[in-house]
Protein backbone atom coordinates (compact mmCIF):
# COMPACT_ATOMS: atom_id res chain seq x y z
CA UNK A 1 0.00 0.00 0.00
CA UNK A 2 2.81 2.38 0.73
CA UNK A 3 4.51 1.81 -2.82
CA UNK A 4 0.91 3.11 -4.07
CA UNK A 5 0.97 6.03 -2.26
CA UNK A 6 4.92 7.23 -3.20
CA UNK A 7 4.06 6.22 -6.81
CA UNK A 8 0.88 8.34 -6.73
CA UNK A 9 2.87 11.31 -5.38
CA UNK A 10 5.66 11.02 -7.66
CA UNK A 11 3.27 10.69 -10.66
CA UNK A 12 0.81 13.61 -9.73
CA UNK A 13 4.32 15.74 -8.96
CA UNK A 14 5.27 15.07 -12.60
CA UNK A 15 1.99 16.08 -13.75
CA UNK A 16 1.79 19.38 -12.37
CA UNK A 17 5.24 20.15 -12.93
CA UNK A 18 4.82 19.63 -16.72
CA UNK A 19 1.62 21.57 -17.21
CA UNK A 20 3.15 24.27 -15.09
CA UNK A 21 6.34 23.89 -17.72
CA UNK A 22 3.93 24.43 -20.49
CA UNK A 23 1.45 26.88 -19.47
CA UNK A 24 4.60 29.02 -19.00
CA UNK A 25 5.05 28.73 -22.98
CA UNK A 26 1.58 29.86 -23.85
CA UNK A 27 0.34 33.56 -24.33
CA UNK A 28 -3.26 34.26 -25.06
CA UNK A 29 -4.08 37.33 -26.99
CA UNK A 30 -7.01 39.03 -28.52
CA UNK A 31 -7.85 38.10 -31.72
CA UNK A 32 -11.20 40.58 -31.93
CA UNK A 33 -13.51 37.28 -31.39
CA UNK A 34 -11.68 36.00 -28.11
CA UNK A 35 -8.36 34.69 -26.57
CA UNK A 36 -6.14 32.97 -28.74
CA UNK A 37 -3.57 30.61 -27.29
CA UNK A 38 -0.17 31.20 -28.84
CA UNK A 39 3.36 29.12 -28.25
CA UNK A 40 6.23 31.48 -27.62
CA UNK A 41 9.07 29.34 -29.43
CA UNK A 42 12.31 30.80 -30.30
CA UNK A 43 10.96 32.26 -33.42
CA UNK A 44 9.25 34.64 -31.45
CA UNK A 45 11.76 35.99 -30.11
CA UNK A 46 13.27 38.32 -33.09
CA UNK A 47 9.78 39.66 -33.29
CA UNK A 48 9.28 40.64 -30.33
CA UNK A 49 12.62 42.68 -29.83
CA UNK A 50 11.62 44.42 -33.07
CA UNK A 51 8.83 45.19 -31.69
CA UNK A 52 10.15 47.15 -28.80
CA UNK A 53 12.59 48.91 -31.32
CA UNK A 54 10.30 49.88 -33.45
CA UNK A 55 7.99 51.34 -30.56
CA UNK A 56 10.70 52.61 -28.85
CA UNK A 57 10.81 50.74 -26.00
CA UNK A 58 13.15 49.58 -23.53
CA UNK A 59 13.48 45.51 -22.99
CA UNK A 60 11.65 44.06 -21.20
CA UNK A 61 10.87 40.55 -20.06
CA UNK A 62 7.71 39.14 -21.96
CA UNK A 63 6.48 37.99 -18.47
CA UNK A 64 6.67 41.20 -17.30
CA UNK A 65 4.82 43.21 -19.52
CA UNK A 66 1.64 44.90 -18.91
CA UNK A 67 -1.27 43.53 -20.23
CA UNK A 68 -1.68 46.54 -22.65
CA UNK A 69 1.29 46.36 -24.06
CA UNK A 70 0.96 42.53 -25.08
CA UNK A 71 -2.02 43.58 -26.24
CA UNK A 72 -0.02 46.20 -28.54
CA UNK A 73 2.78 43.73 -29.40
CA UNK A 74 -0.03 41.12 -30.47
CA UNK A 75 -1.65 43.73 -32.67
CA UNK A 76 1.47 44.66 -34.02
CA UNK A 77 2.66 40.94 -34.63
CA UNK A 78 -0.32 40.29 -36.44
CA UNK A 79 0.34 42.99 -38.83
CA UNK A 80 4.20 41.17 -39.32
CA UNK A 81 3.79 38.05 -40.02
Amino acid sequence: MRHYRVTSVIWMVGVLATSGIAAGCMHHHDEGGGYVAVTWTDREEPYYERWEHDTHRDHVDWGHRRDDERQQYWAWRHDHQ
